[in-house]
């Protein structure tokens, strides 16, 4: 095992994460009692007068920044007291106008935040943002749904099982978000040779369940004589509704695709090329292009796929768009109409969690100010370091800034000759083969480190309300790996390190929970923070820091955040986030769980100490906010979870909860490879779950566990040893650690 480089070390001493801080003592010269004495005197002056002036500005200041200074007066009050007594050393009298000074520094500092937060521009800047914030959260607890149905004579069980179940599917959004208003649409459709008043069914977007239950009950099913329907015509129809809410959802039932020939194969068709209307495929192209700048998450119910799968082919390559992380969504129900309900459920929960990320991390961010970090800038970022940096060279410099273009795809076959040099770069990761309660209480104690050799790309393939995610591809391993970067503030060691802490943490709680044998198991990617510092001659200059992850590819879903809001559609989740609580010995609270189904990333800690997991983490007022919407499901219940006090006192209903259990019984049991940046999921059955989930840092896909079948033999480095042992090469390199030097 290797340890982190010296320079490293020095840093990571500093960090709050494994220590306390270190508080920086002046020494005064050597200098006379008397003297001493009287500088004490003066520093006193100064500290009293300094005190009244914040006395007089406190009614501006926060509660936090108040208590601060009854702190200091009573620690000041001490030092007085003990500056009166005659001296007894003169080493008494050095620590003494040592603290005196140090007390001085805290009330010159304070004095200059109170004068800071009681300005008139920062009130008013602090009334404007909590008006726009109030105005964000209007916007984002809406939602519009539009059930766009072919409703020909094949679709009538379809049309059966909308009508006899939106109204329980209104009633489960209600009770999921209550505090939301949700209005529902209908959009029924069929073909040319129907009458103008059969051709089209049409209800406008309302909040009254009764008025569709009303227009479902009276749709009839209409035949028609070719094969193809006029989806176009729909989609229309669709651009035209009144979309006004936030989160915005169209699910289209069909069984056969729309006219035209390049959206089919060999069917039976009337008007291959132009339809009566005067459409064509190319019309079709501009309203798909037209329904995702609306914002609207497209979900496409199949039904029969040999008949509509070119045709979702088609319409996937005009609609999805990465950079603005849009899909159309396949939601493969067949004849089964059983699952209407449970799938518009969770798809809907689906998009009100990726209409809201963005949104509620940007305005969370502006409204709270850390007391340990600096607020976030607001000012267009230019990555210097990253653009200037001697590895990078200067063809493949790029500007981030909150403008800047995102990459479209990723040409992951061009990184060895399209994006730059082989960067070699120390890797350094936490020791997850620790104790939980060793890694709660110091999670950067007893780091990993190697060395790496991969390439990264200066441009961004996605940014989230905090990070940039570069490209960057490991040859040797032939890894697809995501390196981040803080999109603004500083870019300190101590910021990448506070990520890298947070999911170790997560790591060692979700493997102590799927010891419980939960329904699904879930897990965290690795993370690590590789350094890349400058080529020689510019050694000793500070490096580049970047958090590495696999990159997962899927679809990312947040299941709840870190302000309160919560997917309970998603049970197994917010059962891991109170159970966080209690495995933790109530010390945090693991939430803001994202990622591919239940293999997750980029969690957030609330801490009931004094905050330190970055500005993300809102201490008991965070922890609160959880358990203040959290209501206990089915996986509470077998885990035997003690509630919170501040849980909300209406349970789930009975029918919700089985209908949660319905949802999660029929999700993949997967969890992530251990391996340190493999991609891989391992499938997980419950029969081997529990135990298979007491060593889940050593779950490995198959191609892992062959390559680490291989054994190697090396001689000890031991001055005078020389003994020869065997090892496994790539076991070493799962844990992100050099190979050994010296045998057991």
């Amino acid at each position: 095992m290797t340890s982190p480089t010296t320079p490293t070390r020095e840093r990571l001493a500093s960090l709050d994460l494994n220590s306390s801080p270190v508080k920086h003592v002046v020494t005064p010269s050597r200098t006379g009692t008397a003297t001493a004495r009287g500088l004490i005197t003066q520093l006193e002056q100064e500290n009293t007068r300094l005190r009244l002036s914040n006395q007089a500005t406190a009614l501006a200041m926060g509660t936090r920044t108040r208590q601060r200074i009854v702190e200091l007066q009573a620690e000041n009050a001490l030092l007085r007291a003990r500056a009166a007594d005659p001296p007894r050393t003169s080493v008494r009298t050095r620590e003494a106008l040592a603290k005196a000074e140090e007390e001085n520094r805290r009330l010159r500092a304070s004095a200059v935040r109170a004068r800071t937060m009681s300005s008139p521009s920062a009130l008013r800047a602090l009334h404007l943002m909590k008006e726009v914030n109030a105005r964000f959260r209007r916007e984002l607890r809406t939602i519009d749904v539009l059930y766009m149905l072919d409703c020909t004579v094949s679709m009538k069980p379809w049309i059966r099982a909308a009508a006899s179940k939106v109204s329980e599917v209104a009633h489960h959004l209600a009770a999921q978000f209550p505090t939301y208003t949700i209005r529902y649409g209908f959009l029924g459709y069929r073909d040319f040779e129907n009458s103008p008043k059969d051709r089209f069914v049409e209800m406008p977007f309302t909040d009254r369940i009764v008025d569709l239950q009303a227009v479902l009950d009276a749709t009839r099913a209409i035949g028609n004589t070719d094969d193809a329907e006029d989806v176009v015509g729909a989609l229309a129809k669709a651009v035209k509704f009144e979309w006004k809410a936030r989160t915005r959802v169209l699910y289209h039932f069909a069984d056969c695709p729309s006219h035209f020939k390049k959206f089919h194969d060999g069917i039976k068709d009337h008007y291959p090329e132009v339809d009566p209307d005067g459409r064509s495929s190319v019309d079709a192209e501009k309203l798909l292009r037209k329904m995702g700048n609306l914002g609207v998450d497209y979900y496409f119910v199949q039904i029969k796929k040999k008949r509509t799968a070119k045709m979702v082919t088609e319409f996937k390559k005009i609609y999805d768009n990465d950079a603005e992380d849009r899909k159309l969504q396949i939601l493969d129900l067949g004849s089964d109409t059983t699952k209407f309900l449970p799938t518009v459920v969770n798809t809907i929960a689906s998009s009100v969690a990726k209409s809201t990320r963005c949104d509620q991390t940007q305005t969370l961010i502006a409204t709270y100010v850390h007391p340990l970090h600096p607020p976030y800038t607001t000012n267009i970022y230019i990555l210097h370091y990253l653009t200037h940096h001697p590895s990078f060279p200067p063809t493949h410099r790029s500007i981030l800034d909150p403008d800047v273009t995102i990459l479209p795809k990723i040409d992951w076959d061009r990184a060895s000759e399209g994006w730059g040099q082989l960067i070699r770069m120390e890797s350094i990761a936490c020791n997850l083969q620790r104790p939980l309660e060793s890694v709660i209480r110091a999670p950067l104690e007893d780091l990993l480190a190697d060395h790496i050799q991969a390439y990264i790309r200066p441009e961004p393939f996605a940014k989230g309300g905090v990070r940039y995610a570069l490209p960057m591809f490991q040859p040797k391993d032939n890894r697809k790996l995501v390196a981040k970067t803080f999109r603004h503030g500083a870019r300190e060691m101590s910021r990448f390190f506070e990520v890298m802490a947070t999911q170790a943490i997560a790591t060692k709680l979700v493997s102590e929970f799927n010891r419980h044998n939960p329904v699904r198991p879930m897990g965290f990617i690795d993370v690590r923070v590789v350094e890349v510092r400058p080529p020689e001659p510019a050694t000793g200059t500070e490096g580049l820091y970047f958090t590495v992850e696999p990159f997962i590819e899927g679809e990312y879903v947040r299941h709840n955040n870190n302000a309160g809001w919560s997917n309970e559609a998603k049970a197994t989740a917010q059962a891991f986030s109170h159970f966080s609580w209690i495995a933790s010995g109530k010390r945090l609270v693991v939430v803001d769980l994202q990622g591919v189904e239940y293999v997750m990333t980029d969690p957030v800690i609330h801490s009931v100490k004094e905050p330190h997991f970055g500005p993300t983490d809102f201490a008991q007022q965070g922890i609160n906010l959880f358990f203040a919407s959290h209501r206990c499901n089915f996986v509470c219940a077998q885990l035997n979870l003690p509630p919170h006090p501040l849980q909300p006192s209406s349970p789930l209903s009975i029918a919700t909860d089985s209908l949660l259990q319905e949802l999660e019984l029929s999700g993949p049991r997967q969890v992530n490879c251990g391996a340190v940046g493999c991609p891989a999921f391992v499938d997980i059955g419950i029969d081997g779950m529990l135990g298979v989930a007491r060593t889940m840092s050593d779950v490995f896909c198959d191609p892992c566990n062959r390559r680490m079948a291989v054994y190697k033999s090396a001689a000890c480095d031991v001055a005078g040893c020389g003994v020869v042992f065997k090892f496994q090469p790539y076991l070493w390199t799962a844990r992100g650690m050099g190979r050994p030097t010296v045998g057991d």
